[in-house]
Parts: structure tokens; C-alpha cells; sequence
């Protein structure tokens, strides 16, 4: 593998990282007051897309 080879890995790398940031998972949470100090959240997520998960209890 030359230099240029090593760029481009790194190039596709750097990119993939980027668009992974730039995913935002989506979360549909319906909270339960068990107390007035105490508050049960429970999602269950189901994948969408590679970058979306939206969650539902």
C-alpha cells in the first residue's frame, strides 16, 4: 500500500466518522412518575435506519 492508498483509507474514514456524527437518534419516551422523586423510563428501540432509532415504551 503506497501513501496515496493510506490518504484515501483515511479520507473514507474520516468521512464515515462524519456522517456518523452527524446521524441524531430520535427518542419517543412516555416517562412515568412512580414518586415524586422517582421517574421510570423504559424504551424499546427498533432501528429505523443506521442513524435514526426511534424509541418507544
Amino acid at each position: 500500500m503506497d501513501i496515496n492508498e493510506l490518504h484515501n483509507e483515511v479520507t473514507v474514514l474520516a468521512r464515515v466518522a462524519a456522517d456518523l456524527s452527524a446521524c441524531v437518534s430520535v427518542r419517543v419516551c412516555v416517562c412515568e412518575y412512580v414518586s415524586v422523586y422517582v421517574r421510570e423510563c423504559v424504551c424499546v428501540c427498533e432501528y429505523v435506519s443506521a442513524c435514526v432509532s426511534v424509541c418507544v415504551c
